[in-house]
């Protein structure tokens, strides 16, 4: 059952504007959270529904364009347009397929920052996507030029959708936007700094004791570091929002040690449940 959204918006607007600590690098904005979370949710569902789906909640009216789709990987997603803004959104971990990419937690170079790494498994979706993607998106703004762009998902899929933004953006798209809902660490320091710089209007949705966000750890012996991407907008038990302070804020997700997480709050974001709403 979708359970009505009854955050309080306005303690996250609230401290956006007074806790010069906590400011995002852009304002957030609930109403594209909640789209995201809807379309995220949507996704789950199977590929052959999307272009005939009706999406609901926040996501009601979604023009589907084109589906995502990598068999090697089992990466999957859709493009369209919702809300005046073409939408890149990821599937979360469902196959044997996925749960194999989420433990190549080894890291891959890339080649547009220096020193930067991210973890080979996501790498390997977005690189088999993009080249689809960036024509799917090229299509959309032949059409309307003026569209700004979002990327987002829920797991894996705000994992995907955070190195697919950085790639649109250095394939030359301008105003590229990211939402992740419980999404785990993608890459180093050096990369999240990146990340960071180029992709400002970005926010990361974590809830309550969510085991996901912190995985990878940041400290793998021998084999990779991982820091998350700012800025985190933390959800607590009674689903209020608050503003988080860089990376890795002590008073937000990273409050919890390992033995306190609970892999069902991954599941219920926004006070949605994120499973595929029809179970199709």
């Amino acid at each position: 059952m979708i359970r009505t959204v009854t955050n309080n918006v306005f303690a996250v607007l609230f401290m956006a504007q007074c806790l010069c600590a906590t400011v995002p690098p852009a304002p957030f904005d609930f109403a594209l959270a909640n789209a995201t979370v809807y379309l995220a949710q949507g996704v789950l569902c199977a590929a052959s529904t999307f272009p005939s789906r009706v999406w609901p909640g926040a996501a009601a009216g979604f023009e589907y364009v084109s589906t995502i789709h990598d068999e090697k990987s089992d990466t999957n997603g859709v493009v369209g347009v919702l809300d005046g803004k073409v939408w890149v959104v990821y599937r979360g971990t469902t196959s044997k397929m996925n749960w194999m990419d989420d433990g190549e937690a080894w890291q891959d170079k890339v080649a547009y920052c220096a020193d930067c790494a991210v973890h080979h498994g996501f790498n390997k979706c977005v690189d088999n996507t993009k080249k689809a993607v960036i024509e799917a998106v090229e299509g959309i703004l032949a059409e309307h030029p003026s569209l700004p762009i979002m990327c987002g998902g829920h797991s894996l899929g705000g994992a995907l959708s955070n190195l697919m933004a950085l790639e649109l953006i250095n394939a030359g798209f301008k105003n590229v936007n990211h939402y992740s809902i419980g999404s785990p660490r993608v890459g180093n320091d050096a990369w999240s700094t990146y990340s960071d710089t180029v992709l400002p209007r970005a926010q990361r949705i974590t809830h309550y004791k969510d085991p996901v966000p912190h995985t990878p750890p940041t400290y793998i012996p021998l084999v990779a570091t991982y820091q998350h991407i700012v800025t985190e907008i933390y959800e607590d038990e009674q689903h209020n929002l608050h503003a988080c302070k860089g990376p890795e804020d002590p008073k937000c997700s990273a409050q919890w040690k390992n033995t306190e997480l609970v892999p069902d709050n991954h599941n219920l974001y926004l006070d949605v449940d994120t499973s595929c709403p029809d179970g199709k």
